[in-house]
């Protein structure tokens, strides 16, 4: 393979490692968005109250909660599997509508996509650097 021919594969190859690079912080900003809206915002606009699950099949729980004097009971997912009947869990519900409700542990699972952006941009930044590691150690020229 001669320079043209090693410099032309380089070039499509240091692209490719670019574009995928970007979107790896695409999915970075973006998940940062959805764990800042998750994790604070949900958090800080609902308040927070204590149930026990009802019922429990797979990733899928009812559970029941007081709010103001009043029952309620409610089908929600959880990336947890094993629950136990009458186990306490963590709930934050909203204040304007206690129908509305959402399981604490779920929040920090969001923390997972901008996860994925920072490795896929890692990934491609080590590429990156090997690409022209081997780039430059074989056609660098040696000056004394």
């Amino acid at each position: 393979m001669n320079y043209e021919q090693d410099a032309r594969s380089r070039t499509k190859l240091s692209k490719i490692f670019i574009y995928i690079s970007v979107l790896g912080i695409i999915i970075t900003v973006i998940g940062c968005f959805l764990s800042f809206k998750y994790i604070y915002l949900d958090v800080k606009n609902n308040n927070k109250v204590n149930g026990s699950v009802i019922s429990h099949s797979n990733h899928n729980i009812i559970v029941k909660y007081n709010v103001n004097q009043k029952v309620y009971r409610k089908k929600l997912f959880s990336f947890k599997k094993n629950y136990v009947n009458n186990e306490k869990i963590k709930l934050y519900y909203d204040p304007s509508n206690p129908d509305n409700v959402k399981i604490s542990s779920n929040r920090y699972y969001t923390l997972i996509i901008p996860g994925i952006g920072i490795l896929i941009q890692g990934i491609c930044g080590i590429g990156l650097i090997f690409v022209y590691m081997k780039y430059y150690g074989k056609y660098r020229s040696i000056s004394l």
